[in-house]
């Protein structure tokens, strides 16, 4: 196993140089130490994962046949930090509105618009603005979760351009997912500690052996594009090695998973392994663990 996890390191970091691309119909993850989700670009829109990175912008979507430079419109996501003045979202929306009115533009306002939900029943609240010096018109839609807010921002140069798109906004919203996992327990490492001594002791079982060769055939390509994937938004001094434990029911299903250290790339890669699915077994759960060192 730990061979396996090592060779696919390996593999990930040398094919992430060449990762970032424009994808029509793409999906971009955004995600940090509190935070992650991914989108899909509905039909006629793009994905750009690097011309943005310079302006702090990870997962920018246009439609196809723009480019970054020319585009009327993007869309673009962000997350912020719940606590301190932000808990509500009103609080970001009120933040918007004093920072754009500190820095020129003081007649920028914000409208409240009818919010709908997601099939897990999350709401999208959105707000429309606009009044920024640069005659921009924006629509924002924010989605609360465990310790951030996370948003998309639909982001028009003209009044023109945000009516003919506008319609296209919430189809973004419907490929939303939430990936991140917070900490279980008060006293992480130590819980860790018993996760990992757990599975150990199951995968020194014949059966437990015999069962976690199955999870590592089954998830070895899901793996691979995992690391593929979160290597190429992560810093590179993010890409460190580190441990994951992941819970699979006896029906196959990924319910939790954690990781040690916390960092860009873990958070990533831990929250896309809840999405797939492992073999079925008998035990009542079954503890997987992984020790990812990266050898470059």
């Amino acid at each position: 196993m730990h061979v396996f996890a090592v060779i696919l390191l390996i593999f990930s970091l040398f094919v992430s140089e060449a990762s970032a691309e424009i994808s029509e119909q793409g999906t971009g993850m955004l995600f940090g130490s509190n935070h992650a989700y991914y989108v899909t670009a509905p039909k006629g829109w793009v994905l750009d994962n690097q011309s943005g990175v310079s302006q702090g912008l990870h997962m920018v979507f246009y439609p196809v046949g723009q480019t970054w430079a020319d585009s009327p419109m993007i869309v673009y996501g962000k997350s912020v930090s719940k606590g301190g003045k932000i808990n509500f979202i009103q609080d970001q929306v009120n933040q918007t509105l004093e920072e754009f009115h500190t820095h020129g533009s003081p007649n920028y306002k914000a409208k409240l618009e009818p919010s709908f939900h997601l099939s897990n029943n999350a709401q999208v609240v959105i707000f429309y603005f606009e009044g920024d010096q640069w005659g921009n018109f924006e629509a924002a839609g924010y989605i609360e979760e465990e310790k951030t807010f996370n948003y998309l921002v639909f982001n028009a140069r003209t009044k023109e351009a945000f009516e003919k798109y506008i319609t296209s906004f919430p189809d973004f919203f419907k490929s939303y997912k939430n990936a991140f996992t917070g900490t279980a327990k008060s006293n992480p490492s130590q819980t860790f500690a018993q996760l990992v001594a757990k599975a150990t002791q199951q995968s020194s079982s014949p059966e437990g052996r015999a069962y976690e060769k199955k999870v590592i055939e089954t998830l070895g390509s899901s793996m691979a594009n995992f690391m593929r994937d979160c290597t190429s938004y992560a810093q590179r001094n993010e890409l460190s090695g580190f441990q994951l434990v992941f819970r699979i029911t006896p029906d196959g299903k990924i319910t939790e998973s954690y990781a040690e250290p916390e960092n860009g790339l873990s958070t990533c890669f831990k929250g896309l392994i809840l999405n797939i699915n492992c073999p079925p077994h008998e035990f009542d759960s079954f503890l997987h663990h992984i020790d990812m060192k990266i050898k470059e």
